[in-house]
């Protein structure tokens, strides 16, 4: 009757929330940087290597946020 972890979990197809792919494809189409991304409750937290690209990311946040059509406030970070 038990079944092994794997076995339950392996045929699982797991794919990412719609909201991280279009924020990963707009950062690598505009700076060709793949970005981290989290959702919270929220909020979006995207996380970036530099600060230049946080700063250039900032400009393009009303582009962004219209692209996801998301009411969760998106936050820039630097790693």
């Amino acid at each position: 009757m038990t079944d092994s972890l794997n076995y339950l979990l392996g045929n699982k197809k797991y794919q990412e929330p719609e909201e991280i792919s279009q924020i990963k494809k707009f950062v690598f189409e505009k700076f060709a940087e793949t970005p981290h991304v989290e959702i919270n409750k929220n909020s979006i937290i995207i996380t970036v290597d530099s600060g230049a690209l946080a700063t250039s990311l900032r400009y393009k946040i009303l582009e962004l946020q219209s692209i996801v059509k998301t009411d969760k406030k998106l936050i820039i970070r630097i790693k």
